[in-house]
Order: structure tokens, then sequence, then C-alpha cells
């Protein structure tokens, strides 16, 4: 492919938003870059922020009362002064700080007034900081509220943090409301947010209360537990962790790692290298990378250069990369300039690239030069565009009309008329069908189609079905539904009912189960199995089958027992397998000994198998060897064999010439080692 021709515009706006300078050429120059010309040209601009972040609108009510708080400035005043930060850090404090400030007796107006902020993320952070304090001063008060929330993700989010909060005043009664939550993901969020914080005062309590809970809740819960245990002293915190059983083990260590490599990444390093082959060490390597390249980017860069090529040196040299950019970015970009070409570098410059793409997209786009064009230089091209573009509509609007080459225009116009759909999802969709027929032009008009259902999901969907018929339409529907789903589920099933066309029906329901089944997965089993018999309802049984298992594998087990055998609930079956197995292999076990012989539970093993050698090889074996069909057991054993190999080839050559596999599959075994 020949060389990306991008133009670059110079901008008058702080060329990091996060930065504090001013690039301002005085005339247009041209300055080559690898082998590509990039022409820079200015463009005035008046301020680095979009033009709807100075203010907000006023829509509700409560906006219009003032929100007292300490200092004697009112609520509404202090948030807007936070937001003009041109540092998402410092902005991200100061929002902190606001949050803190806020009187008891306040929090439904602070957060009333917060709703009117445009900035997603921001809006987020200072909510739930909101709920924290208020579930420590009025945990039921704050519960109502939040429980309240129509989008289900937000909800369950704001749940947990209110009872983040109620538990620095009285963790037993916290512990008590989550124990009589129905299981489900608001309760999981909530224990999670429950035990990371009375680990902080008391580990040992956390931990018990941990071996006591789901496997899915331990796991998410248990760094929480073991990262400030293993400040103190590493080697004890390593010692408790080896008592842990596997399934719990394997997430605590990145932890104690961590914290271990902050005070001596040498040894921590050392130590993970001993580690035993597989995702474990991975990912206790890529935490203590990360640590290291925080405190010392370039020495963790120096170590990263002298291990062999694979994913420990590309994870160690991308974190060292990115924190060495942050506080030295000529020295970080003058380390990528003498890399010698090739797919090592592209995979660092496409680090680099997305975490530049925020905060300087001048800089990140002339950083995309030194990529070997393709799809990966694409890819971050496109995030940049749409980055540049939600933090300066106007100038990354502009950059792109200069652009002059169909390929580059292909590329970025997608990520920019997914920015301008934000404000005028009609105009945007214009620009967006104005563009060359292919990939580039679906991606567009599905980016905008999902920012409109943001706002008017109804609108969206009636739109999404003018679309030609194909993937483009479905993929617009099915992301529209389910968005509107989290939202007002109530009015997208109603919505939902009143489809004729059998397509548009098999495109939509198996999404609308889906999400319904991250709440209520009972309620989602029965509204599937209302659905008349077709591809839509089928799709459904898998994705309802899939939602449930994640959350109590053992009752969407049962629940497709009771099903007719069909291609379907054999799938779903085998899906269930493979995560019971990942979070409770004693349980998934049990319930695979209990199911008849045949070709169903052949089919649920040998799945499963593959699953549970990502940790215990020794045990899909197994699992494998009680398969009842000789041909099956025999394929399913020798494929097992080839993986086990390939992350252990001593112990994988052991079991094989100690097997019951005949001589000519040991042989072909063993010759591909």
């Amino acid at each position: 492919m020949k060389p990306l021709p991008l133009l670059i515009a110079a901008l008058s706006f702080g060329a990091g938003i996060a930065c504090g300078y001013v690039f301002k050429p005085s005339h247009p120059s041209t300055a080559t870059v690898g082998a590509t010309s990039v022409t820079q040209v200015t463009t005035q601009k008046t301020s680095g922020f979009p033009a709807h972040a100075a203010s907000a609108p006023a829509s509700a009510p409560a906006e219009k009362q003032e929100t007292t708080v300490a200092g004697g400035k009112d609520f509404q005043t202090l948030l807007k002064e936070a937001m003009h930060s041109p540092n998402q850090r410092k902005r991200w404090k100061a929002l902190m700080a606001v949050a803190d400030s806020v009187e008891p007796g306040k929090f439904r107006e602070a957060l009333a007034a917060v709703d009117s902020l445009h900035e997603r993320g921001e809006q987020e952070v200072i909510r739930q900081e909101l709920l924290s304090r208020w579930g420590e001063i009025d945990p039921q008060g704050a519960l109502a509220y939040a429980q309240g929330i129509s989008n289900s993700q937000k909800r369950n989010m704001s749940v947990a943090n209110v009872v983040n909060g109620w538990s620095e005043t009285d963790p037993n009664a916290a512990l008590q409301y989550v124990n009589q939550m129905v299981p489900g993901q608001q309760r999981d969020f909530a224990y999670q947010q429950l035990i990371g914080s009375i680990a902080q005062k008391d580990p040992d309590r956390a931990l018990a209360m941990l071996q006591n809970l789901p496997p899915r809740i331990a796991q998410s819960s248990i760094y929480q537990i073991f990262s400030p245990m293993s400040f103190d002293n590493p080697q004890t915190a390593l010692d408790r962790v080896n008592r842990l059983p596997e399934n719990l083990r394997r997430y605590a260590l990145p932890a104690i790692a961590s914290n271990w490599a902050s005070t001596d990444p040498k040894a921590a390093m050392a130590w993970a290298q001993q580690l035993p082959p597989g995702n474990s060490k991975l990912s206790v390597m890529g935490s203590i990378s990360m640590q290291w390249a925080q405190s010392d980017p370039q020495a963790a860069v120096q170590f990263a250069s002298s291990q062999p090529a694979g994913n420990s040196r590309n994870q160690i040299l991308s974190s060292a990369l990115q924190n060495w950019a942050a506080q030295d970015m000529d020295g970080a970009m003058g380390y990528l300039g003498q890399m010698p070409d090739g797919a090592e570098k592209n995979r660092l410059v496409q680090t680099m690239g997305f975490s530049l793409a925020y905060q300087d997209p001048v800089r990140a786009i002339s950083l995309v030069q030194q990529m070997t064009p393709g799809d990966m230089q694409d890819n971050v091209l496109r995030n940049v565009a749409s980055q540049w573009m939600n933090n300066d509509p106007e100038a990354a609007t502009a950059w792109a009309r200069q652009q002059t080459d169909d390929h580059v225009k292909n590329v970025i116009w997608p990520g920019i008329v997914s920015g301008m759909a934000q404000n005028d999802p009609k105009g945007a969709i214009e620009v967006a069908q104005s563009l060359p027929a292919g990939d580039s032009r679906n991606n567009a008009v599905s980016n905008v189609i999902f920012q409109w259902a943001q706002n008017d999901p109804k609108a969206a969907l009636d739109y999404s079905q003018t679309l030609p018929a194909g993937d483009s339409r479905d993929n617009c529907l099915r992301n529209v539904i389910n968005q509107w789903m989290n939202n007002d589920p109530q009015s997208a099933t109603a919505w939902a009912r009143q489809q004729t066309d059998e397509k548009v029906k098999n495109t939509i329901w198996p999404g609308i189960v889906s999400v319904m089944a991250q709440q209520d997965p009972k309620g989602a089993a029965a509204l599937t199995l209302s659905l008349p018999e077709g591809e839509a309802k089928n799709n459904a049984i898998s994705n309802v089958a899939s939602q449930w298992a994640s959350q109590d594998p053992a009752a969407a087990a049962a629940w497709l027992t009771q099903l007719g055998d069909s291609p379907q609930k054999s799938n779903a079956m085998r899906n269930v397998a493979s995560n019971w197995v990942r979070n409770d292999l004693a349980g998934a076990t049990q319930w695979v000994q209990s199911l008849p012989d045949g070709k169903t539970r052949d089919d649920i093993v040998g799945s499963a198998s593959f699953q549970i050698l990502q940790n215990s090889p020794e045990t899909a074996m197994q699992w494998a060897a009680s398969i009842g069909n000789d041909q099956t057991r025999s394929n399913i054993e020798e494929n097992l064999a080839r993986n086990w190999l390939r992350k252990d080839t001593d112990a994988a050559t052991r079991w094989i010439n100690s097997s019951s596999l005949t001589d000519q599959v040991k042989a072909r075994l063993l010759q591909k080692k």
C-alpha cells in the first residue's frame, strides 16, 4: 500500500489539551516524517474545548435551586469551574473536591445539576462520588435514589457506590443489606465495593468473607484484598496466596506483583520469570511492568529490550513507553524513531497513538507517519480523529475537510461524523451518506445511529429500518435496541412487539432477552419461551443461557435441561459448561457427572475441557478421558495434547507417552512439538 498522505493542521488551540502550550507556526511549512510528506497549516481557534463544554443548559427544575456548599459558592458554580480545567487529571481532582463540599441534605439537588453535564466520563465520576458520600450519611435515602435510576448499568454502579459509602460508617449493616439482595449483577457490584472497603481496614475479615461467596465475585474482588496486604511484606502475602484455591490464586498474584514492583521491580520481575508458563505468568509480568514503567520507564524499556520477542516483552515495552512519554515525550518519541521498522514498532506506535489521541492529536498524527501503512495504521488514525472530534469538533472537522486522499478520508470520516452526531444526528447522517459507498460509509452510518439512539432510540430505529437489507442494517438495529433496553426496557420491548417483519424480529429479539437476562434471567427465560418458533427464539435461548450462566450456571443448566432437544440447546449447554468450569470447577464437575451418557454429554465435556486446559491441563485430560465415544475421545485428547505442548512441552510429553493414545497419534504429536 502507498504511504499515507496526511495533512496535519497545527492549530492554535492547546496542542495537547492536557499540555499548556500553544503551537502557532507563522507560515505553512512542509516536514518529511519517514517516507511521507506532511503539510502543516494553521487554523484560528479561540478555545481548546468543544463549544458545549463551557456551559450546560438548565433543564430540570432542581437546577434553578442553589445548592449551598462550603466556601459560600453554590454547587453549580463550583461544578462549572471544575469543568473548565483543560487537564483531565486536574479536572477529576477538582470534581472530587466539589463532591466533598456538598452539605448533607443537598445530594439530590447536586445530582440533578450533575445530570446537566455533557461530558459522560466526568458526569459518572462525580455522580458516583456523590452517591458514595450520600451512602455514608443517609444510606436509605441514597439507595432509594440509586434504585430509581432507569439505566440498568448506571443503577447497578450507583447502588454499589452507595454500599461503598455505607460500609465506611456501618459495614455490618451494609453487609446484611447486600446479603439480602436478589442474585445478579447489581449484587455482584455491591459485594465488590463492600469487600474493597472492608479490606482497607480488615483484610483478614474480607478474605474470610470472600471464600464464602460465589467464585465469580471472589475472583473479581481478590485484588482489593491482597493489594494493601502486600505493601508491608510481599513474601508474607505470597505465602497466604499459595494456600488459596487455584481459581483465586491467579487473580491475587498480580496485586502482590504490582506492589512488590513499586519498591523493587527487578526482584519482582526475577520472581515472575520463574512462574510456570501460562496466562497467570503473563498477567503478573504485565502488572510488574506497569508499576516499573511508572517509577523508572527508561529502565523498564531497557529491561524489556533485553528480553526475547513475545507477549512479555511487548507488554513491558508498551507500558514503559506510555509512562516515559508522560514524563518526557521527546525522549519516548526519539526511542521510537530509532527502532527498526517492523511489527514491534507498529504495535508500540499504535499504543502511543491511542494514548496521545486525547491530549495531543496533532502530535499523534505525526506519530502515525512512522507506522507501516496498513490496517494498524488506519486504526490509530481513526481513533485520533474520533478523540479529536470529541475534544475539539471545530478543529477536527477543519482538519478532516483538508484531506484530499480518498483512503485517508474513508478512514477518518466515520469517527468525525460520530462526533457530529452528538449534537446533530440528522446532519451527521447526511454527511455519512455522502461518503463513497463501502465499509467506511456503512461504519459512519452505524456510528451516527448509535449516537442518535442515546437521545431518541425510536427515531434511530425508524431510520435504521430504511437502510438496505444486510449486515449493516442488522447491526444498527441490534445495537440500538440493546441500548434502548438498557435505558428503558419497557418501551423497547413494547416497540419490539409491534414489529411484523420476520427479519427485523430475528435481529432484535435475541439482544432484548440478552439484556433482560443480565437483571432478570428467569423473566428473560420465560419471555424467550413465549416467542414463536424460529430463528429469533433459537438465538434468544442461546443468549439467555449465556447471560444466566455468568450469574448462576446451575440454574441456567437446569433450565436448558427442561427444553426439547435441538442444536441450539446443545450449543447453549456447551457454553454454560465452559463458563461454569472457569468459575466453579467442582460444581461443574458434579453437574456433568449427573448427565446421561450420550453425544450431548460427550460434546459438553469435550468443549469444557479446552477451557479447563488453560489452568489445569491434567484435569482437562481427566475430563476428556470420561468421554464415551472412542473416536470423539481420541480426537479431543489429541487436540488437548497439542495445545498443552505449546504451553508446557515437558509435562505434555510425559502425559502423551503414558497415555492410551495409539502409537500413530503419539508419533504425530511428538513430531510437531
